[in-house]
């Protein structure tokens, strides 16, 4: 039965009566329901009229709850002691893992620490198990992400599920009728038609379906304006408390142990990178291994550890309409439940709760809450079991549609207005992973999903503590994505709109526009004049493309210089690129790249550690290469380009996402080397230099010729091969300006350098090219000119799913021959004697037509039927006039002209492999011009 206990909490300095509600859930028929209730059909705009929550009695057994409660604290008096007393001298004060936190997540990885041998570790939880978000969480579980590998995260929990209720006896009430994700739009459809051709690369069941189909799937449905949908077989909601119990359950059958309520009180590092955690019992626990499993209070444990955590919690409400006699018929009929529905247009969930209904909203940007107090100043320690009074006015636009697309809602009455706070990051996606500057600190927190999310994350999190690198790419979770600058005050704007773009088109290359810009560098306001349309990296804005006089104009109304126009198709910024890559390749362009993550690693034993960290040699003083950092199964995990200016000082460039991410690379190795006694503290010294080193490109034919005549007191000759080769870096002085270091490189595989200069150098130096004849480009005509190139992009050409032989950058980055035992060297030899890669990368041309449609990533390639591989990244090359993609193929088709065909929005386009690459870049141009005139 339901067991309502009230409390009265202050929110928004106003007594607000809150309402703990802790049952046991079970998903069967209820013979007797809740008497009374607000009927829909009378529904009007009076929130007072509908209950927020309601005492109720069910038929359901509560025993499953109980034994869990018994299993992991005890029972009888031993239960009922407080805590300093009942834990006086039974906590572990040694052990190998701290979770903090007993939520669904938190308990799964407690769990799988003890599936991977770290059965003495712990969890503390201040409340109860569940406390927090996922006991009023609506369970529901799916097979579908919009994403790539967070597929596999809900596969291992769906497959999981099963097998933990087998083990432990606790019930979790799963029910998998499957879920109909329902269109009203063409562009939707082709949304629809993208996640269907991609969802042939991760497992799980999905189909097309028309509306006569999902009639028969979902007899209640009005169709009226549907024109599709996305079926996903096995999806369907579980119980969370049962999920979380059960893990709980296994994991102290397995030796872990749970202290609950046991709050922490303080978190200290040693050098050694050993933890201490102070606890309410006045105990205090070492450990290595330290995990923040916090929930709602995840950025409170966070900065106890002086750990940046950018979370903040959001209130989601849902409402149980019952009893409903068609979904009685239903149930009655097919001896299962209705399928859940996930009206887009709606932006609403609706599934079956017992003999009625629970409609699950996401409303708009400017109807949804956060709890802003909260996401300040904290959320009390006293909240658990409680929830907000229900809003039915904030949600009657998306109740009253679900009336509209599923009439027989209107026949129930309102059970329950459930209306309880979730913990969100910007994006919407969790923390899950490493920082960087603290050893042995783990995230794994801001889970809006955390029910589905939970068993694989909890796998997914261990495997990459027990094997030093995560088992597959998800850089989407990793905590290094944001940086100081994701401040509450961003992360509330940005989540606000995140959560009211739930259920919007996800549309590739689209902008999103709040609490933007959030860093800019000196020639921000000057590009934004200048017609620039920004993209968004590591919080910097940086150029994607220009817009021109001609360049039609966005609906949006976040600004008058907002000019994106997404589509899964081409759109107003093809031909503008088109311009911007035949100036680059025809005359001379500039582009701003300086979100580049930057750092200067110097000191005695600085070049020791590099070669140690990267599959290539170091170059020499005044050069500059391309070096690799591999994981030690010989997996993508860096692409650095480093240039040295002495003996023992070296200049690191990556990419703009990877500036805590390769950080954090170099800082927990080189921990791992002091603690081997194999380096000192000072031997190797960092220095982040990100924030205050900009770079510039300039780039094109005539790009020597113009940054000469800019040069001051140089030799006219002082840029020509002779004098300043490819892969050469050296002081410069531009103008008025001094350039730290110019390196003859580029991405386009042009002519080019890259300006690397101090922060405040950066306006004139822009306007000084711009004077001298340069035209701006953006990220969108350099990654045209890069793909016809064969220039692989690391994050999504390289990743963590792929190997070095796989990726092609073996022999010519990976020096196996040189002396020192770099890191996945060894996997990479086994790989090589165990016959090679199963898969190549390579690159694919295609010519789509009047499709209008170019590849963008993650489409299948096909022969014949045969899957064969996918595409990683992709667009369109102005120069050679053709769609590419670069993607990975079973090795037997990696042959060039091989042809193959790549399904784009549910149609499959002839393709075929190229010989690469597709143009030559300037060096190898000029190469065969020497060689030509040689004779």
């Amino acid at each position: 039965m339901w067991r309502v206990s009230q409390r009265s909490h202050l929110n928004n300095s106003a007594a607000a009566r809150q309402a703990a509600i802790s049952y046991s859930y079970n998903s069967s028929h209820s013979a007797a329901l809740v008497n009374g209730g607000v009927p829909m059909m009378t529904m009007g705009r009076h929130p007072s009229r509908f209950p927020s929550h309601r005492s109720a009695h069910h038929t359901h057994s509560s025993h499953f709850a109980r034994r869990a409660f018994a299993t992991v604290t005890g029972s009888g008096d031993e239960a009922t002691k407080p805590p300093l007393e009942k834990f006086r001298g039974k906590i572990k004060t040694d052990v190998d893992a701290v979770v903090i936190g007993g939520g669904a997540l938190g308990a799964s990885v407690l769990y799988h620490l003890t599936e991977a041998g770290y059965k003495n570790s712990v969890l503390l939880e201040k409340s109860e198990l569940t406390a927090g978000s996922t006991w009023h969480a609506a369970g529901l579980v799916t097979y579908f992400n919009p994403g790539n590998n967070l597929r596999n995260v809900h596969h291992y929990s769906l497959s999981l599920y099963p097998q933990l209720e087998k083990e432990t006896g606790q019930q979790m009430s799963f029910h998998g009728p499957g879920s109909i994700r329902m269109m009203e739009s063409e562009d939707r459809m082709a949304e629809c038609y993208y996640q269907y051709s991609k969802s042939k690369l991760w497992p799980g069941e999905h189909y097309i379906v028309g509306p006569e189909e999902i009639k028969k799937l979902h007899p209640l449905v009005n169709l009226e304006g549907i024109v599709g949908g996305l079926y996903s077989t096995g999806d369907g909601h579980i119980d969370p408390a049962g999920v979380t119990h059960a893990f709980a359950i296994a994991a102290k059958t397995r030796g872990a142990e749970i202290y609950k309520p046991v709050e922490v009180t303080g978190l200290t590092q040693h050098a050694n990178g050993q933890w201490d955690v102070a606890t309410s019992t006045g105990d205090t626990i070492k450990t290595k291994i330290l995990i923040n499993c916090g929930g709602l209070w995840g950025d409170k444990v966070g900065a106890m550890a002086g750990v940046h955590t950018p979370v903040v919690p959001i209130k989601h409400q849902y409402v149980i309409i019952g009893p409903i006699q068609e979904v009685i018929d239903y149930q009655k009929e097919h001896g299962h439940q209705l399928p859940v529905l996930r009206d887009l247009a709606g932006s609403y969930y609706l599934r079956q709760e017992r003999d009625g209904l629970l409609v699950g909203p996401y409303e708009s940007r400017e109807s949804m809450q956060i709890c802003k107090d909260w996401a300040r100043t904290g959320i009390p320690s006293s909240w658990g079991m409680d929830l907000f009074e229900g809003d039915m006015e904030r949600i009657m636009p998306h109740i009253e549609h679900s009336m509209y697309r599923v009439p027989c809602v209107a026949n129930g009455n309102i059970r329950q207005v459930l209306n309880g706070p979730v913990s969100w990051a910007a994006d919407g996606y969790p923390l899950i992973g490493p920082v960087h500057d603290k050893r042995n600190f783990w995230q794994c927190c801001g889970a809006s999903y955390g029910i589905a999310h939970a068993g694989g994350i909890g796998k997914y999190l261990v495997d990459w503590i027990k094997d030093g690198e995560p088992p597959y790419e998800m850089n989407e979770l990793d905590p290094a994505r944001y940086g100081e600058w994701a401040t509450k005050s961003f992360v509330m704007e940005k989540v606000a709109e995140t959560y009211g773009m739930n259920n919007h088109i996800s549309y590739p290359f689209e902008e999103r526009p709040a609490a933007r810009p959030a860093k800019m560098n000196p020639i921000y306001q000057r590009l934004k004049e200048r017609g620039c349309q920004f993209g968004f990296h590591n919080g910097w804005e940086t150029p994607n493309w220009f817009v021109t006089k001609d360049t039609p104009r966005s609906d949006v109304p976040e600004s008058d210089d907002y000019y994106y126009v997404p589509s899964f198709r081409r759109t107003n910024w093809f031909e503008t690129v088109r311009e911007e890559v035949r100036n680059v390749c025809t005359n001379v362009g500039v582009m701003d790249v300086s979100a580049f993550s930057k750092y200067m690693i110097e000191g005695p034993k600085a070049k020791e550690f590099l070669e140690r960290m990267c599959a290539n040699i170091m170059p020499r003083v005044g050069k500059t290469n391309i070096s690799h950092m591999l994981t030690p199964k010989g997996k993508m995990y860096a692409e650095l380009t480093i240039s040295r200016l002495s003996e023992n000082k070296f200049y690191v460039v990556t990419g703009s996402h990877m500036e805590r991410h390769d950080l954090r690379w170099f800082q927990q190795h080189f921990w791992e080397m002091q603690e081997r006694g194999e380096m000192r503290a000072d031997d190797v010294r960092f220095d982040n230099v990100t924030g205050r080193m900009c770079v510039l490109a300039v780039v094109g034919p005539q790009s020597r010729e113009l940054l000469s005549r800019l040069t001051v007191n140089a030799p006219s000759d002082s840029l020509d091969d002779s004098q300043f080769g490819f892969l050469e870096c050296k002081f410069m002085e531009i103008g008025s300006s001094p350039v730290m270091l110019g390196i003859r490189v580029s991405y386009t595989g042009e002519l080019g350098w890259e300006l690397h200069h101090d922060m405040e150098y950066t306006g004139p130096l822009y306007e000084a090219i711009i004077a001298a004849g340069a035209k701006d480009f953006g990220g969108y005509a350099q990654n045209s000119l890069r793909l016809e190139k064969g220039f692989r992009l690391l994050g999504s050409d390289m990743t963590k799913d792929h190997s070095a032989l796989e990726a092609g950058i073996v022999p010519r980055f990976v020096r196996i021959d040189k002396k020192t035992d770099f890191i996945g060297k060894a996997a990479v030899l086994a790989e090589m004697e165990s016959g090679g890669p199963k898969k190549r990368s390579v690159t694919l041309t295609m010519d789509t037509g009047d499709y209008n449609c170019d590849p963008v990533g993650n489409e299948p390639v096909f022969v014949k039927d045969q899957l064969v591989g996918f595409t990683t990244s992709g667009g369109y090359g102005f120069n050679v006039q053709k769609s590419i993609a670069l993607g990975y193929v079973a090795t037997e088709f990696a042959e060039p002209e091989t042809a193959v065909e790549v399904e784009l929005l549910g149609k499959r386009v002839p393709a075929k492999v190229a010989k690469e690459p597709l143009a030559d870049t300037e060096f190898v141009r000029s190469r065969k011009a020497a060689r030509a005139a040689a004779g």
